[in-house]
């Protein structure tokens, strides 16, 4: 009331202070101040200063200036921007409405009543109440545009507060919990009733047009489930009083019009009756309530034949046609097509297919049992592709046989070695490791590696050529042919060789005869030396005093001694240079003996000899001596060896010996004399053979072994062990050595003997005063022993007293007896190898 009075005296005073300041006035607040002086310039505050009471003072906020105690300056006088008048900054909540900034801007105010209360129309965020926001409205009343009766900040329908703020009931229009429906009438004949449920038939309620509803399913009382009245026609018998209801207007039928049911068994067609045959028996044609029989009514008819329309094997009633009795009434049967389900594996009857045919070999049997590999049946199906699923089935669980155990027939390759057949049987198998490697233990054709198979079993063959020939670089028995591939050759003194890398000739040692062929009247030479006059040499053979080697034509020459015609130019006088033989053309290997020289053609390995004949050594039926090549009663020779006064060759395999055979036996039995032509001497299998003058040994092997040997057969003078039998008795017939079991070649020397192993080792024996059995002493050996310090040595040679050995790698190694350099170097006699330094 005094703020009223204090604006009255103002404004009556206004008057007076329109020509004058104003003399700061009272007031109660700054508006106060602008209805006091509305025209003066400058802002006024009611502001307490001097008296203590408020008055309007001149300020200067407004000024666009920062001043003491203001915390902003617009320079304005409006109140509704960012800085009020009282040079504050404006706020939500201040009681002015911020009018210049748009909703996306940063401080925008939808609304500012300047009050903390978050129920009314202004949020205390300066923002709208509304419907939603989860704040229920307190400054309203019902019916007040705007009104909340709650308000759970979504705008869901179905919960309890509907989505314009007042809550859920019956009749608003909007379902909600519990409601099944809302349409916010009361009419009762729509599709939702006023009590905001569904109208439904069997809630109890008479809904709509509803005769009735009794809030069960049931048909048979006076509400049937569709909530009509039960009558009779309505196709539902009622219990109470209907005896039947078909639901028909037919009153001809069994069910008649009033719903009362035909008798049936009077042995008349009533209504209602499709038969009626007056008797008690159920398994007839007609049924004990007048209804004809039929397949499936699960009642055996049996009053019909097998074959008679009608008859019926079986009735279970049911629609299940894998079981015992089919829905045709017939029994189940394997072969019907209809796989049975009802029984349990093992039980009889059960099926575990059924292809109704009456095929059995594919893949469901005639017994109905699954067709499996192994039943002895021969399933001649094919699979998706095409392919047999069966190609055999022998019912047996033999795996070695000719058909496999998944039905596939036997192959070689399948790594299962056939053991049904004999060797001569078309697929025989010695063995099968389904590898395609034809080096391995079995070949690809499922045989065992075998000498002529033409497959190279390294190790184990020198070669093979998988043909019969046995006179080419390749014997039957798989050993590169005798002296077809020689490269190392020693006489009594001297040594030869072929160096790899040029196929020179190289000889060192005796040279007195001129058996080195280097064209000069030197003694002896420590130095191997190229003979000048060869080139691509082949194969060299020495012997006593004399040499002969082969070029690549076959085309033999011989030089050193041949005062017995053994160099066979028909001279009969020493060459130190080599000379052709005569009447001879291509050869494949040679030997030289003593005093004598044989050769082999290379086509067809006939055998020729030249040179001293007294003991009948050159095979020719005669004792008559020649100088030049005379042909000797043999063919197909693979290999030949000459000692002294005697000769040896393999033919097929065979050991056949003539010339001298006294006084050591040297052709393989007892006795003494000469034999003029070759002799068989008992010793077969034979794939090499060498002689010195006094004792003959051959190697020998089991034809059908791959070519492994077994040992060596030796004979002829033994008083140092020459024959490596470990005790220095003679042997006139051959005798085997079982310590030679390894040997691949082997050579004979004057009173010692060697062997090359597969090991690629040296074994040597016999004489070894000269330590040509290189062990690193001079001690005689009845044992053999390997040659120290050597392996992998490729080629063998025994001479007089010394022995040479040439490694894989070409290098060549002597020892024994060096008194003419035999030796390769200069220096005494060595008991242990020692390489020569030019190879």
């Amino acid at each position: 009331m005094m703020r009223l009075q204090l604006i009255i005296l103002l404004m009556i005073n206004s008057a007076c202070l329109e020509t004058f300041e104003p003399a700061n006035p009272p007031c109660f607040s700054k508006q106060d101040c602008q209805v006091i002086a509305p025209d003066f310039s400058g802002n006024y505050n009611c502001e307490i200063r001097e008296d203590g009471a408020p008055r309007c003072y001149k300020s200067s906020c407004g000024n666009g200036e920062l001043d003491e105690g203001e915390v902003c300056d617009d320079g304005n006088i409006e109140t509704d921007d960012a800085c009020d008048n009282d040079c504050q900054a404006t706020r939500c909540g201040d009681g002015v409405l911020r009018k210049k900034l748009q909703p996306e801007d940063e401080g925008f105010e939808a609304c500012d009543d300047g009050n903390d209360d978050d129920t009314d129309g202004c949020r205390n965020a300066c923002i709208l109440a509304r419907c939603g926001d989860g704040v229920i409205r307190l400054d309203l009343i019902a019916g007040d545009s705007g009104f909340e009766s709650c308000d759970d900040g979504d705008v869901d329908d179905g919960d309890n507060c509907n989505s314009v703020c007042s809550e859920s009931r019956c009749g608003d229009g909007l379902p909600g919990p519990g409601e099944g429906c809302d349409d916010g009438n009361d009419i009762e004949t729509d599709d939702c009733l006023a009590s905001c449920r569904r109208p439904s038939c069997g809630n109890g309620e008479r809904d709509n047009a509803e005769e009735c509803d009794d809030g069960n399913r049931s048909s048979r009382d006076d509400c049937l489930n569709t909530c009509v009245l039960a009558r009779c026609g309505d196709g539902q018998r009622h219990a109470r009083n209907e005896g039947c209801d078909d639901g028909n207007d037919t009153d001809e039928d069994r069910c008649s019009n009033s719903c009362i049911l035909a008798t049936c068994g009077n042995g008349q067609v009533d209504a209602g009756e499709t038969c009626d045959d007056g008797n008690d028996s159920d398994s007839d044609a007609c049924r004990n309530h007048c209804v004809t029989a039929r397949c499936g009514d699960a009642v055996l008819r049996v009053d019909l034949n097998l074959g008679a329309t009608g008859f019926e094997d079986c009735d279970d009633g049911n629609e299940d046609d894998s079981d015992a009795c089919r829905n045709d009434c017939s029994l189940a049967r394997c072969g019907d097509a209809i796989l049975r389900t009802d029984l349990e594996q093992g039980v009889p009857g059960n099926e575990n297919c059924d292809d109704g045919n009456r095929i059995d070999a594919d893949g469901c049997r005639n017994d109905c049992s699954i067709a499996s590999c192994g039943d002895g049946l021969l399933r001649q199906d094919a699979n998706d592709n095409g392919e047999p699923v069966e190609n055999c089935d022998d019912g047996n669980a033999n795996n070695a046989d000719g058909c496999l155990d998944n039905c596939a027939l036997a192959t070689c390759g399948d790594g299962i070695t056939r053991l049904d057949l004999r060797p001569s049987d078309p697929g025989f198998e010695a063995c099968d490791d389904a590898n395609t490697d034809n080096e391995d233990g079995c070949t690809t054709a499922c045989s065992l590696p075998g000498c002529g198979d033409g497959i190279l079993h390294v190790g184990v063959e020198e070669c093979d050529d998988g043909n019969g020939n046995d006179l080419d670089s390749c014997s039957n028995l798989c050993i590169i042919n005798g002296m077809a591939h020689i490269r190392l050759a020693l006489g009594d003194n001297h040594s030869c060789a072929i160096r790899q890398n040029d196929r020179v000739l190289r000889c060192w040692g005796d040279n007195r005869a001129g058996q080195l062929g280097i064209a000069r009247d030197e003694p002896s030479r420590s130095q191997p030396t190229s003979l000048a006059t060869l080139s691509d040499v082949a194969f060299v053979a020495a012997g006593g005093s004399s040499t002969c080697a082969a070029q690549d034509d076959g085309v033999l020459y011989c030089w050193g001694e041949g005062s017995e015609g053994q160099l066979g130019d028909d001279a009969g006088v020493d060459r130190r240079v080599p000379v052709r033989v005569n009447e001879l053309g291509a050869v494949g290997r040679v030997a030289v003996g003593a005093q004598h020289s044989c050769a082999v053609t290379a086509v067809g390995g006939a055998l020729f000899c030249w040179g001293n004949n007294v003991g009948g050594q050159l095979g020719d039926g005669t004792l008559q001596s020649s100088t030049v090549p005379t042909r000797t009663l043999i063919n197909n020779v693979s290999d030949v060896a000459l000692g002294a006064l005697h000769t040896c060759a393999i033919s097929a395999g065979q050991v056949r010996c003539w010339g001298r055979n006294d006084p050591y036996q040297h052709l393989g039995w007892e006795g003494a004399g000469r034999q003029r032509s070759p002799t068989l001497n008992g010793v077969n299998g034979v794939f090499s053979i060498s002689s010195s003058s006094n004792f003959t040994c051959a190697a020998s092997t089991h034809i059908n072994n791959l070519g492994g040997l077994d040992g060596a057969t030796c004979w002829g003078r033994n008083h140092v062990n020459e024959l490596g039998t470990g005790v220095a008795n003679e042997a006139a017939t051959p005798v085997r050595v079982a310590a030679l079991a390894s040997a691949r070649r082997l050579s004979a020397g004057g009173t010692h003997g060697c062997a090359l192993a597969r090991s690629g080792l040296v074994y040597c024996w016999g004489g070894n005063d000269s330590g040509q059995l290189g062990r690193g002493n001079n001690d005689e050996a009845l044992e053999l022993g390997p040659t120290a310090e050597l392996s992998e040595v490729i080629e063998i040679g025994a001479g007089g007293l010394h022995s040479c050995a040439r490694l894989d790698g070409g290098a060549i190694y002597c020892w024994g007896d060096n008194t003419h350099g035999q030796l390769g170097g200069e220096g005494p006699s060595r008991n242990r190898p020692r390489r020569i330094l030019s190879f």
